[in-house]
């Protein structure tokens, strides 16, 4: 425990003592489950914490800058919970709604959460594609996130469906170039948003490790997106030169 605070205290964060136990719990669990299925190649105690819940915690930025609380969160593609229940840990005002397509990470979700007592999380064992068209879930939430969920245009028409107008997506990716980045605002543009803001997240002695995007949902997404399963991964939407 004395591991978890510390690291979390070098980024700036205090955790209570409801925090510590529940991360504490959670990666127990992680590493047991992991010996069954595949959730995640990181297992050592201080990797999972830097690199998997602080990481996810990059994402509150949008959270505690941009919104007034509670709001809606939903993380696509969660895999192993990821950024969705370190948030869901960090920020109690937050219903957090957790979106997975494979069953195995899905029964490991619901018994992380039962496990944890995390009455503001719910799970979603579907596809984003299918969720995105449902009336309670599109264009519903404040907040939509993902983290490493293949190519960033795909992650752009996984997201925005999901977004309330006025709402953000967060993409959790690695560094961006400069031509990256309008190239992804023209492709988040065709889905009715746009970025507000890039930035970059470091450790003191380490290079650049991770490139936040903020986009803001200015108007409705067209009813054709997210197309199919599978449509979306094959083909990502791509910047009007790029076609």
């Amino acid at each position: 425990m004395d591991l978890l605070r510390n690291e979390f205290q070098r980024k700036g964060i205090d955790l209570n003592a409801q925090q510590i136990k529940r991360f504490s719990d959670y990666y127990h669990a992680l590493v047991e489950w992991n010996k069954k299925i595949n959730l995640t190649r990181i297992v050592e105690k201080k990797d999972v914490v830097t690199r998997h819940f602080l990481d996810s915690l990059e994402a509150l930025h949008v959270i505690n800058n941009y919104l007034k609380s509670p709001f809606r969160v939903i993380d696509i593609g969660s895999g192993a919970g990821f950024p969705g229940i370190p948030i869901a840990i960090m920020a109690n005002n937050a219903h957090v709604h957790l979106v997975e397509a494979t069953r195995k990470k899905t029964t490991f979700l619901d018994h992380i959460v039962h496990e944890l007592n995390m009455t503001n999380i719910s799970v979603h064992n579907t596809r984003a594609e299918i969720l995105g068209h449902d009336p309670s879930f599109r264009e519903t939430f404040d907040v939509a996130i993902a983290r490493g969920v293949g190519h960033i245009f795909a992650s752009l028409e996984y997201l925005l469906p999901f977004c309330r107008i006025g709402g953000f997506v967060t993409i959790l990716t690695k560094p961006l170039l400069g031509k990256t980045i309008g190239q992804i605002n023209e492709v988040m543009e065709s889905l009715g948003g746009s970025i507000v803001e890039y930035r970059e997240a470091t450790e003191s002695d380490q290079p650049v490790r991770r490139g936040v995007v903020i986009g803001k949902k200015q108007r409705s997404t067209h009813p054709d997106y997210p197309r199919r399963p599978g449509a979306i991964s094959k083909n990502p939407l791509q910047p009007r030169n790029e076609k």
